[in-house]
């Protein structure tokens, strides 16, 4: 019997990866592997992303790179919800369906959705759900099938990244370590911990970084991304840094503050310790400095990835760009603990009858082959075994019916995914911290400059807020739950300095459109020149109230009605 091969396929918005493993008695050979560059523009549209990875997927297959065997995807990172739960074990079964109305934004009615139990601490379970917009799922399918290719599972590509490093550790991690993802349209941070696993999507993504250099220099994308890789370093700075290296700078450290938050929420859920090592991959992991830039600000060691620790065979020249790829094989090939597979309920329930279908027609056939047997040998039983002989039959034909339904389903399954339209869901609005580095710098006079702005969540305000509070008031008790909520920026704080009066700040700073309650955080007069930090809520629709106080009102409208 020769090898199993699977095939992992990352689907990503700048670049197609594949894997090509063949297993033999757990033993994962890599057989061939392989990275094509689109070449689109940020703006492209679906339309011209979906007939560039059509025409690259059936070049592979033409050019036989892809052979026969399970293919497993990734599903794209920028429409996949994340989400961490925390449910009794005694009635997970029963509370996880309800857990996901309560954390999923969308009716499940229009989710694919799976979960998994990443860790048990006493009498509660730790798991992780991840879903995905059904029409995004059927255009995914639908460019599939157009390529000529059939999925066998749709993976998390969060995942897909912890099983690539616990499979490299033989399905433990010790101590905890923490992997970035950093890619074009998303950026997931994947933490491992012994057989524990936590994931979280950030949203400062490559292209973002790429447009918004674009627009501050005035440039080309392509000139911004060769600029970006090419003509800054991140770990040295300078005085006289050039705008390009600020743009860059400014946008890791939106990062860093994202990577911050994140393991924060992770020792709240997991009650995990701190990761002692970050392992960097992804298509922007190679940006000049990005690595000693992160080790400095998050005080911890970081290191490239060694995607094809733990398989043999030839690991390709562009090996930090097919983690997700080979994490989509092994799962493919049952060879990690965990597996999170977004194909549509029907489809997998419809492979599974597949692969019983020849049993039970068989069987029913022989079945039948017995009862006329009897009726041969045994005449005495003949009205009997006639009798059987026909139930037979009739199940034969049931199951004929079955599988004829099925079939007609998956048909007009087929032709409902080619008519639907992409729809895109922005998780993130991730152009904003760079808009806010844009908004307040133009208001600057020409005497003064910014050093940084840190953004503050509701839930850093929310909960300094609610500390602040009487031990016996209503609203101490109520904790907000909603991540989304949580998540959203909703005050600044700039930093800079200035030469000149401090009234040449202020007064521009006040005049910013957006900004609201500006407050003087710190002052510092030096020889030559001022030091300054101001803190402003955000009213970023403009409706006169600040954010803040927006989010809490609806968080507090959406508790009374439930």
């Amino acid at each position: 019997m020769g090898d199993k091969k699977v095939i992992g396929i990352d689907l990503g918005r700048e670049a197609l990866k594949y894997v090509v493993i063949a297993v033999h008695k757990n033993t994962v050979a890599v057989e061939a592997s392989g990275v094509r560059i689109l070449d689109l523009p940020n703006d492209a549209d679906n339309a011209t992303w979906r007939a560039a990875a059509v025409r690259v997927l059936q070049e592979w297959i033409s050019e036989k790179k892809l052979p026969a065997g399970a293919v497993v995807i990734t599903a794209p990172s920028a429409h996949t919800l994340l989400r961490a739960l925390k449910i009794p074990t005694a009635t997970l079964d029963k509370q996880l369906t309800e857990e996901a109305k309560q954390q999923l934004p969308f009716p499940l009615e229009e989710l694919d959705w799976s979960a998994i139990t990443v860790a048990t601490e006493g009498d509660q379970s730790h798991v992780s759900l991840a879903a995905i917009k059904k029409d995004i799922n059927a255009d995914l399918l639908a460019l599939l099938a157009e390529a000529g290719l059939q999925a066998a599972a749709i993976e998390s590509s969060a995942l897909a990244i912890g099983n690539v490093v616990l499979h490299a550790g033989k399905g433990t991690v010790a101590p905890a370590t923490a992997v970035l993802s950093l890619g074009a349209s998303a950026s997931n941070l994947t933490i491992v911990d012994g057989t524990k696993l936590w994931m979280r999507t950030l949203p400062v993504t490559g292209s973002a970084m790429v447009g918004a250099l674009a627009k501050t220099l005035a440039i080309s994308e392509a000139q911004a991304r060769t600029t970006l890789f090419n003509d800054i370093n991140l770990a040295v700075q300078q005085e006289g840094d050039s705008d390009a290296a600020k743009n860059a700078r400014a946008a890791v450290t939106r990062l860093i503050m994202e990577i911050t938050r994140s393991l924060t929420f992770y020792k709240s859920q997991l009650n995990g310790d701190k990761p002692q090592k970050m392992l960097l991959t992804g298509g922007y992991a190679s940006i000049p400095g990005l690595r000693e830039f992160l080790a400095e600000r998050l005080k911890i060691e970081v290191e490239p990835l060694a995607v094809f620790a733990g398989t043999t065979g030839a690991a390709g020249a562009q090996a930090t760009l097919l983690g997700e790829a080979l994490g989509c094989a092994l799962t493919g090939a049952g060879l990690t603990p965990y597996s999170l597979n977004l194909l549509p309920a029907d489809i997998q329930a419809q492979r599974r009858f597949n692969c019983k279908k020849p049993l039970l027609i068989a069987a029913a056939a022989l079945f039948a082959l017995v009862l006329v047997g009897l009726l041969v040998s045994t005449s005495h039983k003949k009205s009997v075994a006639q009798a059987r002989a026909i139930q037979a039959q009739e199940l034969l034909a049931r199951v004929q019916a079955v599988d004829a339904s099925i079939t007609a389903t998956r048909r007009a399954l087929d032709a409902q995914f080619k008519e639907t339209e992409n729809l895109r869901r922005v998780l993130w609005e991730r152009d904003l911290f760079v808009q806010l580095w844009q908004m307040v710098e133009k208001s600057m006079p020409t005497n003064a400059w910014v050093n940084g702005i840190e953004t503050k969540t509701f839930a850093d305000v929310y909960e300094k807020e609610r500390a602040a509070l009487p031990a016996n008031s209503p609203e101490r008790t109520m904790a907000v739950e909603d991540e989304d909520a949580l998540a959203r920026v909703v005050r600044i704080v700039v930093r800079g300095g200035c030469y000149g009066k401090w009234e040449d700040i202020e007064t521009p700073f006040r005049a910013v459109n957006g900004l609201q309650h500006v407050s003087q955080n710190e002052l510092t007069q030096w020889k030559k020149y001022i030091d300054y930090a101001l803190e402003a809520d955000l009213d970023w629709d403009g409706n006169g109230t600040n954010d803040y106080l927006d989010v809490k009102k609806a968080y507090s409208v959406q508790t009374r009605s439930r």
